[in-house]
């Protein structure tokens, strides 16, 4: 899977857990950028793109994302890594 394509499902993901259809997300965005986004949201994000992905991340992981640019790449590593 791309760069693209990840991206195009973590669309999806972000509308679903959002609860937003007119979200959108690039790969500058951080956490902050959404009132919603909080730690709830966080974890159902989480979950979300583990279940979608096929992959788990480590916590050390996931404190090093600082925007959706770095979640990209974090899930292709994973999954390049199976």
């Amino acid at each position: 899977m791309d760069h693209n394509q990840i991206l195009t499902e973590l669309k999806k993901i972000f509308s679903n857990v959002f609860n937003r259809r007119d979200l959108e997300i690039t790969e500058n965005t951080k956490s902050g950028e959404f009132e919603s986004w909080d730690s709830l949201a966080e974890v159902r994000l989480t979950l979300a793109i583990e279940q979608k992905f096929n992959i788990k991340f480590d916590i050390e992981e996931i404190m090093q994302i600082n925007n959706i640019g770095d979640m990209v790449k974090l899930i292709q590593n994973r999954i390049e890594d199976r």
